[in-house]
């Protein structure tokens, strides 16, 4: 070898530590965003599943119900609560009854504990009456609620 090759050669060892080191980097960047945009998706998809059964209920004939357990709950969400009034006696997540005390109930009925996503953990849903505050822990990934049409609603129950 000559001797401009030899002093090329560490460079070249650099060069490869570098690109290495950006590829690891960025690598493990988009890993962490899709699992991110996954949780977004699977809250969003929860949501509007939630929505579909109260619209079908409701499109339902009076006295009809359906149950929320057929929805799968995300891992990530402890507990929901459908709200009316600030009952918080039936609450068991304390960072969920401070967001249900400090919210305004004309702009949010539903709340999600555990959600950490920008949308929100508060929800407003059309159609729905609720009795004060009904509240079911989803350890199971179930809501084990029912909704029935009462006309010109949909009651949680």
């Amino acid at each position: 070898m000559k001797k401009g090759q030899l002093m090329a050669q560490p460079l070249i060892y650099i060069f490869y530590l570098v690109v290495a080191a950006l590829i690891i980097f960025f690598g493990v960047k988009v890993i962490g965003n899709l699992n991110d945009n996954g949780d977004k998706v699977q809250y969003i998809t929860f949501v509007n599943d939630i929505k579909q059964k109260i619209d079908s209920t409701y499109n339902d004939n009076l006295g009809s119900s359906a149950s929320l357990d057929e929805i799968t709950v995300p891992q990530f969400v402890t507990e929901v609560c459908f709200v009316s009034e600030k009952d918080l006696t039936k609450v068991t997540d304390v960072k969920l009854k401070q967001l249900i005390n400090i919210s305004d109930l004309s702009e949010s009925n539903v709340f999600f504990a555990g959600v950490e996503i920008t949308d929100g953990p508060t929800k407003y849903l059309e159609h729905l009456t609720i009795s004060g505050t009904v509240c079911d822990v989803t350890r199971d990934r179930k809501i084990n609620l029912i909704l029935e049409n009462v006309g010109n609603s949909v009651e949680v129950r």
